[in-house]
């Protein structure tokens, strides 16, 4: 606290008479004067014990009693141990008084009572005590006050008003402020009480001032928004510094090592696929057989083309919500429902309540019910479930399936069964893996009802028309028809199904799990190795400056160590200014590109877009522990060199 400072400081110098020397060198005080410079330091410390050594050694008579008067006065509230020859002025001014002798105290002695006898001070004569003499004529009258006999001899003469002294005796002519008191001095009795700074020469000192930590926080703050031009530039850039830590935390986030939650693919859902060395009829059949096995489930068409689907709604010219999702079968979300009904034909959805609220935030839409019967895409939504993922379900297509049937490497057009089928021998189709012929395709190749066929299916009946057709349940029509683009299904065992040689099952999660975590870790050395670089340009950047600080305080330094102020207490008087320095540049860009982009970011994601949010995570504490440990680790450094030497040692050196 400046203003504390100077208040003590003032009140010090005053109290010892040496405010009017407050800018002079140590060196241009007389020995008296230094000596009081000495208690002045002890009145600023306000220190509980003050051993003075010798405190009046070759000082005048007036000089002393000045220096005794004021350590009588401390001792109101500190313990003065006054170590001197001079009997007569413990006898005059102790309360209590030690002999020592040989290194052993000798003798103790309590004074009876806190009285003193006042000296008289040098200024100060008392006329009483001194011979009177006097001449006086028609033109003369003189009256001398003398303490000794010694002879005087005077001549005096006027000139122009100037009157001009001439003496054979041994005079000393000297101008005082002398106090004259008639009558002969008496020392007075005085109490220890009378010793107290209520004078005009002694002010109190007021009691201990310790600034608090958010006084010196407020001053450190005004103190770092002064400085020149290129000061302020660095402060910027290193406010720009900030902001390159947000982006990097930004940027770790969106690639961090929790996929699950960013990843919109359904982790039970997997992608059949053809190995290249079976053909697609054998590969049709292990799926059906599959199914039929209950190895695999809830089959369907994969919709997810890329890495997701796009659906969009469509309210008015100016209300367009697109939103990046996943479709699957509706077979999925049995008994799961959570408003709504299920589709009943391919043209109806059901969507997850994630993706309704994106779009009741999108628009002016109130509630969950209010969706119902609106469209996204060309579909209409029927029905919602619960689920935090952007998922839509929906029926299986079986309407205009466009597939072919291979015998013997010749291509026939496979449909769905149905009612109007007439069966010339054998029966229906009850498993995928079982298919009707025609009966010119059956007379063709010779074929048996039960015949099993190349591609492992049996064929359970002939077709009474010869239209040339191969006749398959709907699923199976399903799995020929999209055995080029892809199918979808669930794992019921993954064990069996890893037996079927020509398929692949492919986890879609998986897949994309494995891509961000190989992104994540080509990525993220990249961006510690940048946040090393930052934080080395941070510890040099805080090194430099806070050298530059002490070199400015080196005096006050210098000054308060002289004084006998701990280490401690400056050392953290710089870690706190590379606290605050750290804090108004660095975290100060951290901050503020926090919040702008974390606004953006809730704009973009209401309007079915996707911007990572800004996530409080243990690394970023960790980040921003480093920062600052780093900075006020290097900001103290340059102090802690200093206070490596003595009080003494930094005066020399730096000329204080």
């Amino acid at each position: 606290d400046e203003k504390e400072c100077e208040k003590r400081i003032k009140n010090a110098l005053e109290a010892v008479g040496l405010y009017k020397f407050r800018k002079k060198l140590a060196g241009a005080l007389s020995g008296g004067q230094m000596q009081r410079v000495s208690i002045a330091r002890a009145l600023v410390k306000h220190n509980d014990v003050i051993i003075a050594d010798e405190p009046t050694g070759n000082l005048d008579s007036e000089s002393t009693r000045q220096i005794i008067r004021i350590l009588k006065k401390l001792s109101i509230n500190s313990l003065i141990i006054l170590v001197t020859h001079d009997i007569s002025l413990a006898n005059t001014y102790a309360d209590y008084i030690y002999h020592i002798k040989d290194g052993k105290i000798s003798d103790y002695k309590e004074l009876s009572n806190s009285e003193v006898l006042e000296n008289k001070g040098i200024n100060d004569v008392y006329l009483g005590d001194l011979k009177k003499e006097e001449i006086i004529n028609d033109s003369l009258r003189l009256t001398i006050h003398k303490e000794t006999e010694n002879k005087l001899e005077v001549e005096i003469y006027e000139h122009d008003g100037v009157y001009y002294l001439k003496s054979t005796s041994p005079l000393k002519l000297e101008y005082q402020n002398l106090k004259l008191h008639e009558g002969k001095y008496e020392a007075k009795q005085v109490k220890s009480e009378d010793f107290k700074y209520h004078d005009d020469n002694y002010l109190n000192i007021t009691s201990k001032n310790v600034g608090r930590l958010w006084h010196s926080i407020k001053e450190e703050t005004s103190l770092f928004f002064k400085g020149k031009l290129k000061s302020k530039i660095f402060k910027f850039a290193f406010f720009l510094i900030g902001i390159i830590f947000m982006i990097i935390n930004i940027m770790l986030i969106s690639n961090s090592d929790d996929f699950s939650a960013q990843i919109n693919a359904d982790p039970n859902v997997f992608d059949l696929s053809n190995d290249y060395s079976a053909d697609s009829e054998s590969f049709n059949h292990d799926v059906s057989d599959a199914i039929d096995n209950n190895y695999i489930a809830n089959i369907s068409k994969n919709e997810n083309y890329s890495d997701h689907f796009m659906i969009y709604m469509n309210l008015s010219i100016r209300t367009i919500v697109y939103i990046n999702t996943e479709c699957y079968n509706v077979s999925m979300i049995e008994g799961k429902l959570y408003n709504g009904r299920m589709p009943t034909n391919a043209n109806e959805v059901v969507i997850t309540t994630e993706i309704a609220d994106k779009f009741i935030d999108s628009t002016q839409l109130n509630n969950y019910e209010e969706l119902i019967g609106l469209k996204v895409n060309d579909y209409t939504i029927c029905g919602l479930v619960k689920s935090d993922k952007k998922y839509i379900y929906r029926m299986n297509s079986y309407d205009n399936l466009s597939s072919t049937y291979e015998i013997e490497s010749t291509s026939y057009p496979m449909k769905s069964v149905n009612d109007n089928i007439s069966l010339r021998n054998g029966r229906l189709p009850k498993k995928l893996t079982e298919v009707l012929v025609s009966y010119n395709i059956f007379k063709q190749y010779k074929l048996n009802v039960g015949d099993k066929l190349e591609s492992g299916d049996y064929i359970c009946g002939v077709v009474a028309d010869g239209d040339g057709c191969v006749y398959a349940l709907e699923e199976r029509c399903l799995i020929n028809n999209a055995s080029t683009s892809g199918l979808q299904c669930t794992v019921n065992n993954s064990e069996k199904l890893n037996e079927y040689k020509s398929i692949i099952p492919v986890n879609y999660y998986q897949i994309r799990y494995q891509n961000k975590l190989d992104d994540y870790n080509e990525t993220k050395y990249v961006y510690f190795a940048i946040e090393a670089v930052l934080l080395v340009i941070c510890a040099i950047y805080t090194f430099f400056t806070m050298k530059s600080r002490m070199l400015q305080d080196i005096y006050e330094i210098g000054v308060r160590r002289e004084l006998g102020q701990k280490r401690k207490s400056i050392i953290g008087k710089y870690a706190l200014r590379s606290f605050m320095t750290i804090t108004l540049t660095m975290m100060l860009g951290y901050i503020i590109s926090n919040l702008i982009y974390g606004y953006i970011a809730v704009k973009v994601n209401s309007l079915g877009g996707y911007l990572p949010s800004v996530l409080v995570s243990a690394s970023t504490y960790y980040l921003i522990l480093i920062i600052y440990g780093v900075g006020i680790l290097f900001g103290i450094i340059p102090v802690l060199g200093l206070l490596r030497k003595t009080p003494a040692q930094i005066v020399s050196k730096y000329d204080i």
